[in-house]
């Protein structure tokens, strides 16, 4: 079970952490390099769509990854490493906020800078506030792709600790 449980971590660290570069060098500028081919306001809608995938991969490989380490807390007695539980955790926290408070004001804000009926200064104001914002984005993606980097060597360079029982003898 132990070789396992390891190999389920590396496993989803790998995923997760291939799936943020693959976005962050790939995706996101091929997607936004289409602006010849597509009017802006759609290669930023595609890129917000990919975006909306990516947080749910990143849900679901921390989901694991926090399962993970009390799973190998619970059955082979690993005492949890603080510096690991706390990356999880800033990342998990950044996906958080990521996909479900600033990417739909990410998207808000998009569709008025590309409204027709909106108003110059309303279109001026959104995409500042886009602009602020979505660097906000990068610099947190960028903290994650540091912090995932570091969580799958962590994983992978981990001595595998195996629990010693001792069993008590009965007298009889």
């Amino acid at each position: 079970m132990i070789p396992l449980l390891r190999t389920v971590a590396i496993f989803n660290a790998a995923i997760w952490l291939g799936s943020t570069v693959f976005f962050t060098f790939f995706v996101a500028p091929t997607v936004l390099g289409l602006k010849g081919a597509l009017t802006p306001f759609w290669a930023g809608y595609a890129t917000q769509a990919v975006v909306a995938k990516l947080f749910w991969v990143q849900h679901v490989c921390a989901g694991v990854s926090l399962v993970h380490i009390l799973a190998e807390f619970l059955y082979i007695g690993r005492p949890i490493d603080r510096a690991i539980l706390w990356v999880l955790l800033a990342i998990f926290g950044m996906g958080l906020f990521g996909g479900f408070v600033l990417q739909p004001k990410l998207r808000q804000w998009h569709l008025i800078k590309y409204s027709p009926s909106a108003q110059p200064v309303e279109r001026k104001a959104a995409e500042s506030s886009f602009r602020l914002w979505h660097g906000v984005s990068m610099g947190g993606n960028t903290l994650a792709l540091a912090g995932l980097v570091f969580y799958l060597w962590r994983i992978s360079t981990a001595p595998t600790v195996a629990r010693t029982v001792t069993i008590p003898r009965f007298n009889g």
